[in-house]
């Protein structure tokens, strides 16, 4: 509840400083209502003309309370004197540096020593109580007393010996009265931006402590993402060289990771103790200059063309100029020039917005998201610039959280373009599937089309399956193109499936032709040639709706070794399968074709079925391919033909072996006069008729 109260009053404290009254009364109403879940808002004290009453604010239970407002001011250490009581005649204001005029007003220098004091009327029991003062940014060297005993020192303040400590300071006390006085003497001699950059908080010391943490937590936070985002982006671009946008991104946020460390809560202070502030003070300024031209060269690499490349020239020009003047200029040189880049920031982030606004009326991918992440940014760094400039109290330095902001939408982007390459690498290898089938692939070992290789290749036993359409180049002439087109596509839909369902895979199209290849058992390209004749006759009215007539198929089947390898280029592959094991399965469906069968299959194919009786086969011919010296024995499969038909067909199985066996061994006239009187016998029997017409001849 303590946490949610300090949460709230800081919050509060911050409504403070709008100018408009009703911001005022709108902030302080919804913050105190949602974060204070209700209780009584009370008026908050403020510190005016160096005096702060607390004696209606108990610290330990109304929380903390912030310091800002005019403090009695002194050049040197008079107010520290013990016999200074009196009041100052001068007041300035916390936060508030003093390179402006309304510093020099009250005859505060850019340079030297001056004392703050703010009297405060503690509320009962708190004199008591231990209480802590949280120390934002002071520049460069302070001391720090209460009720006249000091409390903390920081730096040398003497001008001879001076040294900065750019450190954020929770300082620990008891006041032991009513009435507390605080003083900061704080000294600058050479940095030139000397005065209280920050608000300072006053509360019991375990409130500032957990309110310091909390700041502390987010801060690393912020620092320890910005190192995993830059890391991670170094690793992206390591793995893909093209993918620019990752290295600037990720040296922009290395930039800023750099930034955080010697800015803020300063954590340098917990790797060096004791750090060389002139040059850290540099860092922080080099990063700043060069902050600018590498977010906009970010932008530029993911949509150029709304950001244009000469003016990220210019941008990263001026960058230069004012990071050689941050290497060799004195500080108050340098931090001189500061403004003219602020003004220069200011324009290029106008200009970022603007071309963001382009990509998002151009429908670029992702645009919305970096366009909203961009104004957020954008909103922050105006709003630090202004507070830098003391011209803005409302919310204090976020450009930090507004970078967290942009990460964290470079992060989301991220996922959706990862997602996006995901779902499209799965669309590429379903699309590469259609023209180069997986098994091809794995049958070559490799992970996908991508891995492989002209030259890779297996040596391996396949059955190779060709099936035509009969009477092809007829029915094309008869129909129109769209239409053939269609029939070749229904035909196609119905022979793949099935082919797929028997463990075999197809290897190519060639024109209304089909090879297809079967890696495991003979009988499963057996058993697919029968389906496939089965299903096109059952479907036969479909082809006839198109007007294609009755569409009948011849397979060739062989089973023998083949090389499955890639061949090509690396612009243009293919995976294929040769030897003269493809080229005989090619011959037996030219002979299926020529007798009027409808599946043929080699002798090595029948030696490799299971039961080979089961298939109700006859031999035909002998076979033989270019380049082979032995013929092959051809049989025809009878199992695909319809119930009425089996009866007459195995009654001529055996007279069919016998009139082969009789023109194998040479006699050719007895098997002619045996296929004869079987064609007279099966009229119907096409195969017959076609062989009793060779072998008469």
């Amino acid at each position: 509840m303590q946490c949610l109260q300090n949460f709230c009053l800081y919050f509060e404290s911050k409504a403070d400083h709008c100018e408009s009254p009703a911001m005022q009364k709108a902030l302080v109403f919804f913050l105190s209502f949602f974060l204070c879940c209700g209780a009584n808002h009370q008026e908050k004290p403020r510190v005016k003309d160096g005096m702060l009453d607390l004696s209606r604010w108990p610290l330990a239970e109304s929380g903390i309370i912030d310091l800002s407002g005019t403090w009695e001011v002194s050049p040197g250490q008079d107010i520290v004197a013990e016999h200074n009581q009196a009041r100052a005649t001068a007041f300035y204001r916390v936060p508030g540096g003093w390179d402006n005029k309304e510093a020099a007003a009250v005859g505060l220098s850019k340079t030297g020593t001056v004392s703050y004091r703010l009297r405060v009327r503690l509320a009962a029991g708190d004199e008591r109580r231990i209480l802590a003062l949280n120390l934002g940014a002071v520049s460069s060297a302070y001391e720090f007393y209460a009720n006249r005993a000091l409390v903390d020192k920081q730096g040398e303040s003497s001008p001879d010996s001076f040294r900065p400590a750019l450190k954020r300071r929770v300082d620990v006390f008891t006041s032991g009265a009513s009435d507390l006085e605080l003083v900061l003497v704080v000294s600058d001699h050479t940095m030139g931006n000397g005065g209280i950059w920050d608000k300072i908080s006053l509360g019991t010391a375990d409130a500032i402590i957990e309110s310091s943490q909390l700041t502390l937590g987010i801060d690393l936070f912020l620092l320890g993402t910005l190192v995993i985002m830059s890391l991670y982006h170094f690793g992206l671009y390591s793995i893909r060289r093209a993918n620019k946008s990752a290295l600037v991104f990720g040296l922009a946020t290395m930039v800023l990771a750099i930034r955080v460390l010697v800015s803020g809560q300063r954590f340098i202070n917990a790797i060096l103790p004791e750090p060389d502030w002139t040059v850290f003070f540099r860092i922080e300024f080099l990063t700043f200059y060069m902050a600018v031209p590498i977010f906009y060269h970010f932008y530029s690499i993911l949509f150029p063309a709304e950001f244009k490349k000469l003016l990220m020239q210019v941008c990263y020009g001026v960058g230069i100029v004012f990071s050689l003047s941050a290497i060799v200029l004195s500080i108050p040189q340098y931090r001189a020039l500061l403004i003219a880049y602020q003004i220069w920031t200011i324009l290029v982030v106008t200009a970022i917005i603007y071309a963001m606004m382009l990509a998002v009326v151009r429908r670029r991918k992702t645009a919305g998201i970096l366009l909203v992440a961009s104004i957020v940014l954008a909103l922050c760094v105006v709003n630090d610039i202004l507070y830098a400039m003391q011209k803005f109290y409302a919310f204090g330095y976020l450009a930090h959280y507004g970078f967290l902001v942009f990460i964290f939408s470079q992060a989301l982007i991220l996922a959706l373009n990862f997602s996006t390459a995901f779902s499209e690498n799965e669309r590429l290898l379903f699309a590469s599937a259609r023209y180069i089938p997986d098994e091809t692939i794995r049958e070559l070992e490799r992970v996908d089309f991508a891995a492989v290789q002209p030259g890779d290749w297996i040596e391996k036993d396949f059955t190779i399956l060709f099936v035509d359409i009969r009477n092809y180049t007829t029915i094309s002439e008869k129909v129109q193109p769209d239409i053939l087109l269609k029939g070749l596509n229904l035909y196609l839909s119905l022979m793949e499936p099935i082919i797929r369902k028997n463990h075999g895979y197809i290897d190519k199209y060639i024109g209304d032709a089909i090879m297809a290849l079967f890696p495991g058992k003979a009988d499963d390209a057996v058993q697919a040639a029968i389906e496939m004749h089965t299903t096109l006759r059952n479907n036969s009215a479909q082809f006839e709706q198109l007007g294609l007539g009755r569409i009948e198929t011849a397979t060739g089947i062989h089973y023998g070794r083949v090389v499955l390898g890639a061949v090509g280029n690396s612009s243009r592959l293919d995976i294929t399968v040769l030897s003269d094991a493809v080229n005989l399965a090619s011959r037996i469906e030219g002979v299926a074709k020529k007798y009027g069968a409808a599946i043929v299959v080699s002798e090595d194919t029948m030696l490799q079925l299971g039961n080979s009786a089961a298939y109700f086969s006859r031999p035909l011919n002998l076979v033989r391919v270019k380049g082979r010296s032995t013929e092959t024995v051809v049989y025809e499969i009878l199992a695909g033909f319809a119930e009425a038909d089996h009866v007459n067909l195995r009654e001529c199985l055996g007279e069919c072996e016998r009139a082969f066996l009789l023109h194998r061994t040479g006699d050719r006239q007895g098997a002619a006069i045996l296929v004869k009187q079987l064609a007279a016998r099966y009229p119907e029997d096409s195969v017959l008729q076609n062989l009793a017409a060779e072998f008469g001849n």
